[in-house]
């Protein structure tokens, strides 16, 4: 163990920690745990890898690849191989402990709507690639739970938590949880749980968990979806045989019986009875006229379920099914229900088409409107589909093919309101590559959150309030590539086909609740926002995880490669994530390779990458070798205190930003909307900066337009006028 944390930190472990205990509290497969303190008190755990097990898992890998081979050498319905290669990088991926700390923050990040699940913080500059430091949690672990006395309540408490731990990540960004074994969660006070062990997370294609996001729906409604087999094969199962509709029934057939509890009074998770009702049914009812292949990516999926289910089964919870609020007519008449075409959808790539487009606009005093680019696959970014609906029909039109140029002056047209879903990112690009101003925006989700609504992503918001599911999601597909795909463009018109009736609901509660005039004023400031050239920030590498983790030495090279990355990037027009990853450029920042055999064994990139740029990345190695060791950034990246700020505040501009959060935070919660519809933090702090003496210096302040001068002057002078705690907040 001495051995590893050394070997990986560059120190022993009583020099990198206050405290550190030399016997495992706990033991796995691929390592074992060691409880531990850091200097400034806080209580770590630190998972060390045990010596030698990634070539002996290897081994094994490689031995099972024979068997595997050997399969498929018998037919086609027995081919697993693409099984067994989504098993091996899962298990591989959890050899890297430097992708399971980025897993645990992406993990964190997705479940940030249930506050009742507590994630541990990565400490990386205690963390490698085989040394992961977390800060505990102490609780009680869900074996311990399980086996107590605890009551019928509590025990349906705690499986609600866990279903909120698996499905809530997926359900928000695609994560699924593959190791939901009892021993990675821990119940603490407070009806939250502690949720443990990143390494087999993953992130699904929106194909395969679009698909389920709309059966979730159909649970939360207790429902079962009736077209199951179909939408399987949209999610990318495979149908072999002679009767695809024979193995459509029998899909059905499994997903109605599996749903059957959610339809029911209440769950029982203990009850074995429906385990042994979908038994019965594959074998009373064994099909051999067909086989069903799910995607690879199923197995993580379909692992997680079953660790899950089983634990619910252990648990032994029992409890009534979730119900809506009498009182909640809206929700209580909602169904969530695929999105549907009823309408015509175009196409435009040709002038005559574009005529037809821009007469259906003339005509028409809203219109919804979105923008695709191609950003996610390009250097330089730039719009390639812009997507119009109209009351009577959906036009796609690709930027690529002709100019949109007779388009622009409609849109430009303050008599006609364009409809947005977050419009600043469609602002920015619209004026960016044809200089358009748009006349009048509504802006949805800027609506939601003025609102005080919970959810207002688009996909939320459509089943909240239309009752609508979109089950494909392409945002990150590749728009500047031509032929679109079909599933491209059904995202792209789905994407607009229901703007303008969510603009009427929304409207119609913004002026209920007298806030037509306060989400304008933020509309207006969207319309006025500008576009910043693109700008490369050579000192961005300081912003790395790995700038903090490494030694001197290793943070010239890092600064090498990182300015190598984007050199290469232009080149190609590529994102710079796409030429090297950040993971491979602080690997190779840490590991120094000398020759390309060592240089290939890096993980994060491919060797078809590295055939191509492996001989600059050696030779940047050496140029930061060559060079003065460089210190260890400062919080904040590059020595800059925050973005866009030359130096950090003063000691008294920091007391009146905080005066100001104060203000802010009451505002908010007396007005039941997110802090930021009152003013964003640049807003404050460009305030606690100038500290206006009156309202006319205020209104000179960047971001206090008239609306925000009206509503909040007075008591925003209140605020920086008056000592912490005396100020009158509201």
């Amino acid at each position: 163990m001495n051995t590893v944390v050394q070997a990986e930190l560059g120190r022993h472990p009583d020099e990198l920690f206050a405290d550190f205990q030399r016997e495992p509290m706990a033991a796995a497969s691929l390592g074992q745990v060691h409880a531990a303190r850091l200097g400034d008190g806080r209580e770590v755990v630190v998972k060390v890898q045990y010596p030698g097990i990634e070539k002996a898992l290897e081994n094994d890998l490689a031995n099972a690849a024979v068997l595997v081979r050997g399969f498929a050498l018998t037919g086609q319905a027995l081919d697993g191989r693409p099984y067994y290669e989504e098993l091996r990088a899962s298990l591989l991926r959890e050899l890297d402990y430097v992708q399971e700390a980025a897993q645990a923050d992406a993990y964190r990040i997705a479940a940030q709507r249930y506050p009742e699940l507590v994630v541990p913080a990565v400490v990386y500059e205690r963390s490698s690639r085989r040394v992961l430091c977390l800060e505990r949690i102490r609780g009680k672990p869900l074996l311990d739970f399980m086996d107590s006395d605890a009551t019928a309540e509590e025990r349906f408490r705690v499986a609600r938590l866990l279903i909120f731990a698996i499905w809530g990540p997926f359900y928000a960004a695609r994560l699924v949880h593959a190791d939901p074994h009892p021993g990675n969660f821990f119940v603490l006070p407070g009806d939250r749980l502690g949720v443990l062990d990143f390494g087999s997370t993953k992130v699904l294609s929106e194909r395969f968990a679009g698909v389920y996001r709309v059966f979730l729906d159909e649970n939360a409604a207790g429902r079962a979806h009736p077209d199951v087999g179909p939408m399987l094969k949209k999610a990318g199962f495979r149908f072999l045989g002679d009767d695809e509709e024979e193995a459509f029934e029998f899909c059905q057939r499994i997903a109605d019986i599996v749903q059957r509890p959610i339809q029911s009074e209440t769950y029982d998770f203990g009850s074995e009875a429906l385990f042994w009702e979908v038994k019965r049914a594959f074998r009373s009812d064994p099909r051999t006229g067909f086989t069903i292949k799910p995607p690879p990516e199923a197995l993580l999926f379909y692992r997680s379920a079953a660790g899950v289910a089983q634990d619910l089964g252990l648990l032994k919870a029992a409890g009534p099914r979730p119900r809506r609020a009498e009182g909640d007519s809206a929700a209580r008449q909602r169904v969530v229900k695929p999105a549907a075409v009823d309408r015509p959808q175009q196409l435009v790539d040709k002038p005559e088409q574009l005529a037809a487009c821009v007469d259906d606009v003339s005509r028409s005093s809203r219109v919804g409107l979105d923008t695709e680019s191609n950003g996610f696959h390009a250097y330089f970014e730039k719009v390639c589909l812009l997507q119009v609906a109209t009351p009577d029909a959906d036009w796609a039109i690709d930027t690529l093919a002709l100019p949109i140029s007779p388009l622009l002056p409609l849109l430009a047209d303050p008599r006609r309101e364009c409809i947005l879903h977050a419009a600043e990112y469609d602002v920015l690009c619209m004026k960016r590559d044809y200089g358009l101003s748009f006349g009048r925006i509504f802006d949805t989700h800027a609506a939601a959150k003025t609102l005080g609504l919970e959810k207002f992503g688009l996909h939320d918001l459509l089943a909240e309030q239309l009752g609508v599911a979109l089950a494909i999601d392409e945002q990150r597909s590749d728009w500047g590539k031509r032929p679109l795909s079909a599933e491209q463009l059904e995202y792209a018109f789905a994407d607009v086909r229901y703007l303008l009736p969510l603009r009427e609901k929304l409207g119609d509660e913004l002026a209920s609740r007298s806030l037509i005039t306060e989400a304008e004023a933020e509309f207006g400031r969207l319309v006025a926002k500008e576009p910043r050239a693109r700008e490369f920030d050579p000192e961005g590498w300081q912003r790395m995880k790995a700038a903090r983790i490494l030694d001197g030495r290793g943070r010239a090279v890092l600064r090498e490669l990182y300015l190598l990355r984007d050199q290469r990037a232009r080149e190609l027009n590529r994102p710079a994530f796409k030429v090297l990853s950040d993971l491979f450029l602080a690997e190779t920042a840490r590991r120094l390779p000398k020759s390309e055999d060592e240089l290939v064994r890096i993980p994060g990139t491919s060797p078809m990458a590295l055939k191509k740029i492996g001989a600059q990345v050696l030779a940047a190695v050496r140029a930061g070798m060559a060079a003065e060791p460089l210190a260890r950034p400062r919080p904040g990246g590059d020595g800059r205190w925050r973005k866009g700020a030359p130096q950090a505040p003063s000691p008294e501009v920091e007391d009146r930003y905080e005066r100001l959060r104060a203000w802010r935070r009451v505002r908010a919660e007396a007005r039941k909307v997110e802090v930021q519809v009152i003013a964003p933090n640049a807003v404050l702090w460009a305030i606690a900066r100038a500290n206006p003496p009156d309202l006319d210096a205020l209104s000179r302040v960047e971001g206090m337009d008239p609306f925000r001068l009206e509503q909040y002057g007075p008591s925003i002078l209140e605020a920086l006028q008056s000592g912490s705690g005396q100020q009158k907040l509201i």
